[in-house]
């Protein structure tokens, strides 16, 4: 299992044009180049909770999407989220 990677994309949009995926776009592409699998997740896109803890209440989209927990691969997530990769 090679290393993987997880850009957060924190732009205040959640859909639409983002210069922050951009930027990620650009260095999970240079992650590719040396054989780093990775995609993005765009946080405002997801319904996440305030708070503390790891799971919040009853829809915190958090606990789901934490990169070590998750048992789903980077393309089940980018479908889940319905996110285009960046890779």
């Amino acid at each position: 299992m090679g290393l993987k990677a997880l850009a957060l994309n924190c732009t205040l949009k959640a859909t639409g044009t983002s210069s922050t995926q951009k930027m990620l776009d650009l260095i999970l592409k240079s992650l590719k180049a040396h054989g780093i699998e990775g995609t993005s997740v765009r946080m405002a896109a997801l319904d996440i909770k305030p708070g503390v803890t790891s799971d919040e209440r009853e829809g915190d989209d958090w606990p789901g999407d934490r990169y070590s927990e998750r048992k789903e691969s980077a393309a089940e997530l980018e479908k889940r989220v319905n996110l285009k990769s960046a890779v």
